[in-house]
Formats: structure tokens, sequence, C-alpha cells
């Protein structure tokens, strides 16, 4: 009787616990989750007709441009394109060209190419079934926005943001203070940008009144091919030896012979 009684509560058991294949097997993911997973890696992949994929085939999708700029209310604007037109205003000089380049010097911070090679993946859903960035609320101007056509989801809406060209009355927080003559050589070990507010949050920096944005990847340099110009809250500034003025790119450390580059807003290829 002990043993049947035993018997009979291993097979109770075995029939509720749950097999080693289901025990294994991820948790099942939200369709739209996937879909703008999928959508995050074509952009990473591009070229850009692997966007038609998520491209709705009636109806506009919406493009949101927040501008911001120190001291002043932020600007919407709001622009609509068909399918056919959103893929030829990405081309240069149309609207769209800095929002999906990736070429180079090109990419600018707080565009949606931009946030999604910074952001590959993990991008959260708020809701009326919009994306945002990682450990951005959800009322982040950087976004993507879906809705259903034909049973699928397509693009409804994205969103990016800008830095406006400053209105200098002065000098700026972020300006970049010129070297007063030879002055005393680099400390051995510099400051670096990499940690620092204004790195860290891609804000423009400021060199003679014209204001310069992060672009691209840090880049190795021999420290011989450049020329120290000044310093920004402490960092070190240069410019390539023998540039010309006015200056156009300049390069901050971000660690030991690595810099990020800076460039004039206006001259990157997509105005």
């Amino acid at each position: 009787m002990r043993s049947s009684r035993a018997l009979l509560l291993l097979v109770l058991v075995a029939g509720t616990a749950p097999s080693l294949d289901a025990q294994a097997r991820p948790p099942r993911r939200d369709p739209l989750s996937v879909r703008m997973d999928a959508f995050l890696a074509a952009l990473e992949a591009f070229p850009r007709d692997t966007l038609l994929h998520f491209l709705p085939r009636r109806g506009p999708v919406t493009w949101v441009l927040t501008t911001r700029a120190a001291a002043r209310p932020d600007r919407l604007a709001l622009w609509r394109f068909g399918r056919e037109d959103l893929l030829s205003a990405m081309d240069y000089p149309r609207p769209l060209c800095e929002s999906f380049s990736r070429g180079g010097d090109a990419i600018i911070p707080g565009t949606l190419m931009f946030t999604a090679i910074e952001h590959p993946r993990g991008w959260r859903r708020v809701p009326g079934n919009r994306f945002v960035p990682p450990g951005a609320s959800a009322r982040s101007a950087v976004f993507v926005e879906w809705r259903r056509e034909n049973g699928r989801w397509v693009l409804s809406a994205f969103g990016d943001e800008r830095q406006a060209r400053p209105r200098l009355l002065g000098r700026e927080v972020n300006s970049v203070v010129r070297n007063a003559g030879p002055g005393p050589p680099p400390p051995t070990e510099p400051l670096l940008a990499a940690g620092t507010r204004w790195y860290e949050e891609h804000l423009p920096i400021v060199v003679d009144g014209e204001m310069l944005i992060k672009h691209g990847l840090p880049q190795a340099i021999e420290p011989e091919l450049l020329e120290r110009i000044g310093t920004l809250n402490g960092v070190a500034v240069y410019v390539e030896a023998g540039s010309a003025t006015p200056v156009e790119v300049v390069y901050v450390p971000t660690a030991p012979g690595m810099y990020q580059p800076y460039q004039d807003m206006i001259g990157n290829g997509c105005p």
C-alpha cells in the first residue's frame, strides 16, 4: 500500500511539473516588440530599401522634429510623407537626409539613425504603440510609433531632436577657451571628455562663436598630428596640425590615443 501511494504521488507530480523543454523555452514576446527589433536591425543594416517592408501602402508617415535651444522654448515641426516620398526625402539635400544618414561624420546625435545605432535593442513600449530608447521617458522626442494596416504593423510616426544654433550673447556654457599664448604644456594625464555632462548628453560646443556637434565615433589619432587650440571645462581641444581658420572640425580626447570629432553642424553633407 505504501509503495502504491508513493507511485501515485510521483505520477501526479510528473503530470503537473513543466517539461524541461518548457522550462528552457523563453517567454513569448509581444509581436509588436519583435517588429520593432526587426525595424532597428533594418536601420543598422541598411540600404534604405530594406525599410520598405515597414512602410504603409496607404496613408502617411509623420515625422516630428523637436528643435531645442538654450533659454528658448522647444520648437515642434511636423511633416507627412507617403511611402515613396519618404524614401526620396532621405536623399541629399532633402529633409530626412540627416535622420537616416549613417555616412561617416554625417551621423548626428538626436536623429533616429544615431539613436538606433547607439541603442540597437531594448527600446521600451509606451502607450499608443510607441517605442522610446532605453532609459528615455514616455515623452521622449526620439520615438517610433506603429499602426495596423491589413493585419500587419506599419510605421506610423517617428521623432528626431536637433540643437539650434545659439544666439551668442556672451560666452556660452560649452564654449572653448582659446589658448592665451603658448602657456604651460598639457598635463601628463589630461582630463578626458568621456564622463562629462556635455559629452555624454551629446551637447553642442562653441568654438569662435560657431556651434559644432559630435559627429561619428571616436577615432584613433597619433598625437603629433594634432595641435591644441584651447580647453573646454578643463578638457583639451585639438585641431589637425596646420588647420586653417575658421575652425570647422575639432577633436576632444575620450581615451588615450582616441579623439571624438566635433564638426560644423551646417557643413555635414545633409543641410
